[in-house]
């Protein structure tokens, strides 16, 4: 099955990160059926930039890296979430409707360039590294 667009915006927006993952040197898998791109990164973290509508005339990549399955989603958690997410440089922290924590980052894609993808990229993907080791050593769960 082919990756299915929404819009032409759509299409073009993941062809642009799809040049850049290339011209920076990523190396990545390409789902065959979604605008998904997975970037494998060391202690077997993986980036996924997923590439989405924003309105008629745009596109959105959505950088998430999943951290730590099935943590105790008790307060002490949460509210270290919350802490983080307000004094992280990028990205922010969450938890997906399986209760897993995860990293993840938006950018445009219109006014987006290289580096600001590649700075990104390293970002979270260095974010989850860190974190997913304190989340564990503290609330328990399963590493990613």
């Amino acid at each position: 099955m082919a990756v299915r667009f929404d819009t032409p915006a759509h299409e073009e927006g993941f062809r642009v990160i799809e040049d850049y993952l290339v011209a920076l040197g990523f190396r990545y898998r390409r789902a065959s059926d979604h605008p998904l791109f997975s970037i494998p990164f060391k202690d077997d973290v993986v980036v996924h930039l997923f590439v989405r509508t924003w309105g008629d005339d745009d596109a959105v990549v959505l950088l998430r890296s999943w951290i730590v399955r099935g943590p105790a989603l008790e307060i002490p958690l949460l509210r270290l979430l919350l802490e983080r997410n307000h004094s992280q440089r990028l990205g922010m922290l969450a938890i997906d409707g399986d209760g897993d924590v995860l990293v993840q980052h938006a950018l445009g894609v219109n006014a987006l360039d290289q580096l600001e993808l590649d700075d990104a990229i390293q970002s979270v993907a260095l974010a989850s590294l860190r974190l997913r080791t304190d989340i564990l050593e503290r609330f328990g769960g399963e590493a990613f």
